[in-house]
């Protein structure tokens, strides 16, 4: 008797806190010191995930921001092969993802052998946005993603050297291959309200992104 044989891929996905409120397990314990079985820490009825999301403090029920602040786990997005999940106790809930050795594709951003990775955020303020992610870039052949906004124009995000497995904040930026990689010209999104979807594209191998962050404040700093 013949049988086929398949080939199956199980993604880790890190555990989700029991109250449902968008925030991991992890994050609740060692971030942001919420209880996970509490929905909204504060009472002010507006739960933790979506307080952090916007940039409040969850445990403050007077804490208010005047700016957008959407924060995202690199690994919340729709991932497609071979970009992958990788585990980096560094990492802000363990878990990064990578552009896995032998996959880089250089300076084609529609090559058919590029994964990617995708997300899907809500806008409730029009206006310009910028997005800052927490990166690792050991040298100048990893060290860079093809990024797009909405399936707008595919930009080359050459990022901010980290050192060796060294994660740091960079703004996604427009920036020539020479150029100085702290000197930033940012990428600014002008963004309707409704719903966007920004794409992480692999162009060289060996870059890791741990998470990101949308804001429509154009001076916010992350520092590492």
């Amino acid at each position: 008797m013949n049988s086929d044989a398949c080939q199956v891929t199980i993604l880790r996905v890190a555990p989700v806190g029991s109250d449902d409120d968008g925030l991991k397990y992890a994050e609740e314990k060692d971030i942001y010191a919420t209880e996970h079985y509490n929905t909204d820490g504060d009472g002010n009825g507006i739960s933790d995930g979506q307080e952090v999301s916007e940039g409040a403090d969850p445990l403050n029920s007077n804490s208010q921001t005047e700016y957008v602040k959407i924060w995202m786990e690199a690994e919340e997005g729709d991932i497609v092969t071979p970009m992958e999940f990788a585990e980096d106790a560094n990492a802000s809930s363990g878990t990064c993802i990578v552009v896995p050795d032998g996959n880089g594709t250089n300076d084609d951003p529609f090559s058919s052998q590029a994964g990617y990775a995708e997300y899907t955020f809500d806008v409730s303020t029009a206006g310009d946005y910028i997005i800052w992610g927490r990166v690792i870039a050991n040298d100048a052949a990893s060290d860079s993603f093809f990024v797009s906004m909405d399936d707008g124009e595919s930009l080359t995000w050459h990022t901010k050297m980290s050192g060796t497995d060294n994660w740091t904040w960079d703004m996604v930026s427009i920036r020539d291959y020479d150029d100085v990689r702290d000197a930033s010209n940012p990428a600014v999104y002008h963004l309707e309200v409704g719903t966007h979807t920004f794409k992480i594209q692999q162009r060289e191998d060996g870059t890791k992104i741990d998470r990101f962050i949308v804001t429509d404040d154009m001076v916010y700093l992350l520092e590492n």
